[in-house]
């Protein structure tokens, strides 16, 4: 993020730069997708390097890719987080409403797949909009862990919804 212009000290708001590195990282996919639409990401990672990125809104990766890792940093709500924009959490995976992809029927989703989330502390810092740290949503071998810290949530600290082979180790609530 901090190459898209974030703020690894916490200090500005990032949203923005996180957007940025988002869609770069999605840009990384290559070939053809695969029979569940998903494109693979070739283990492509966002990295947070450390930093501290404070966030007005949620980092959201969208339903559609596949073989990505999020890691290494710290994301903080601000005062003025908006659940209006990609929903009450600080990071999410997925979107239930945009996912189309099944596999086994209708209650069985995998828009996402291969999804590896490690090293990071998500601090809802108090503020009651952001209601939750972490939502996978729809995914199918999701990794989260080791070394996830979630703290100052309303809500939901971590929750993998409609997600199946999703494995949470070492992570503090």
């Amino acid at each position: 993020p901090g190459a898209f212009g974030g703020d690894g000290t916490g200090s500005r708001d990032s949203s923005g730069a996180l957007r940025l590195a988002v869609a770069a990282l999605l840009r990384l996919g290559t070939g053809a997708r695969d029979e569940q639409g998903r494109l693979d990401l070739g283990g492509a990672v966002l990295d947070l390097e450390g930093g501290v990125f404070s966030v007005s809104a949620a980092v959201h990766i969208p339903p559609g890719y596949a073989n990505f890792r999020v890691q290494r940093g710290s994301l903080v709500a601000r005062a003025n987080f908006s659940a209006a924009v990609g929903g009450p959490y600080l990071l999410k995976v997925g979107d239930a409403a945009a996912c189309r992809s099944s596999s086994g029927g209708a209650h069985n989703k995998n828009c996402n797949m291969d999804v590896s989330i490690s090293e990071i502390t998500l601090d809802c810092a108090g503020v009651p909009a952001a209601w939750g740290g972490l939502l996978v949503e729809d995914a199918m071998d999701v990794n989260v862990g080791p070394s996830i810290l979630v703290v100052g949530f309303a809500g939901v600290g971590i929750s993998l919804s409609g997600s199946g082979a999703g494995f949470i180790h070492e992570a503090w609530l």
